[in-house]
């Protein structure tokens, strides 16, 4: 009985000594989840979100844009490109914002796997081979969800938030000088261990898969945010 006391004991032990080292190693991305798990979306977030709901309904789409632009158009046709431009205007190119998350953050479009890991601290990276916004296409981009909390990267655990995506959510990335708007449609957890079924080039699927690692501290499994294209401006 009290070998078996002294086993739980050192099991305890070494439980809480893991907890004590991952939260040591996680806790600024650790707090400011819980802290955004408690507080629900901003007025200013539910504003941004209003915003680009506006524009899918209302903006003329930028690929008729040069027939839109006619000064002998009629008057709301004009109102509505200098709007978009306006929304245009809001972005930068070779970004990817997630408003409603507060997600901002540069793109490196086709980064090889093998180049991944050591550029993820820096930006969002874009993975060779997948779509892009112009062509279609399932396009790849990962960011960090976490990493060491004194490492110097600005982008280290941008994609934490990514665990509260919601179904209709807006994403946009803009490239070069079109806002491309995506509606987030699926959540979906994988291990680290399966391959993730992705189709490499252009295509009609006009997507981007937003991937990190999850649990949030941990790269156990890899987490997809699937999200279609809804709108160009």
């Amino acid at each position: 009985m009290k070998k078996a006391i002294k086993i739980l004991g050192l099991f305890d032990f070494v439980v809480a000594l893991f907890y004590l080292g991952y939260f040591a190693l996680n806790a600024p991305v650790v707090i400011n989840a819980v802290k955004a798990k408690l507080n629900p979306p901003t007025a200013a977030a539910d504003s941004i979100a209003s915003e680009i709901n506006n524009a899918i309904n209302n903006f003329p789409d930028s690929k008729d844009a040069s027939n839109n632009i006619i000064s002998d158009k009629k008057n709301s046709t004009a109102d509505q490109n200098k709007k978009a431009e306006e929304f245009r205007a809001k972005f930068k190119n070779d970004w990817l914002y997630y408003p409603k998350l507060a997600i901002e953050a540069p793109i490196e479009w086709d980064v090889q796997t093998q180049n991944v890991k050591k550029l993820l601290s820096d930006e969002l990276v874009h993975i060779s081979g997948t779509g892009k916004p112009e062509t279609g296409g399932e396009a790849l981009i990962a960011g960090h969800s976490s990493y060491y909390w004194w490492s110097d990267g600005k982008y280290k655990d941008i994609f934490a938030p990514l665990t509260r995506a919601i179904r209709g959510d807006y994403v946009i990335i803009k490239r070069k000088n079109i806002a491309y708007v995506y509606s987030i449609d699926s959540l979906k957890q994988y291990s680290a261990s399966t391959n993730i079924d992705v189709k490499y080039g252009a295509g009609d699927n006009k997507k981007i898969l937003l991937m990190t690692c999850v649990p949030i501290g941990t790269n156990l499994k890899r987490l997809i945010v699937e999200a279609n294209l809804v709108r160009q401006i």
